[in-house]
């Protein structure tokens, strides 16, 4: 009788936090979507820039990747500057973080691009 008791706690107390720490993560994992995007977008457009793949819309690509970096970077700034807590209250401020850096490298790689993009034309 008793295991059966301290299971159902631990469960009901398992889904009170799953369901209580969400919001708070909400605007971290968006501005996380957006940084992953620019990191492969950029990444397709760096490849397509040198050659590697197929990939021809290598300008598009490159202004999308440092786009969508942005969004993700300046998301992540508002979603660490609204948050109070510090790491492990569920806020999602280690993702916000991640997400800053993930963003930069996705501007980085979109702004490599279209370097070695304008080196391969020739003048």
């Amino acid at each position: 009788m008793s295991v059966h008791f301290a299971v159902s706690e631990t469960a009901a107390h398992v889904s009170l936090v799953a369901a209580d720490s969400g919001p708070g993560r909400l605007g971290a994992n968006i501005a996380l979507l957006f940084a992953l995007a620019a990191l492969v977008i950029g990444g397709l457009a760096l490849a397509g820039a040198r050659g590697r793949i197929g990939f021809r819309p290598v300008r598009p690509g490159a202004f999308l990747a440092i786009a969508a970096g942005l969004t993700g970077a300046v998301l992540s700034v508002v979603h660490l500057a609204r948050t109070v807590d510090g790491f492990g209250t569920g806020n999602g401020r280690a993702g916000a973080i991640i997400a800053l850096v993930l963003a930069q490298v996705g501007v980085n790689l979109g702004i490599l691009a279209l370097s070695r993009l304008r080196q391969a034309r020739p003048a």
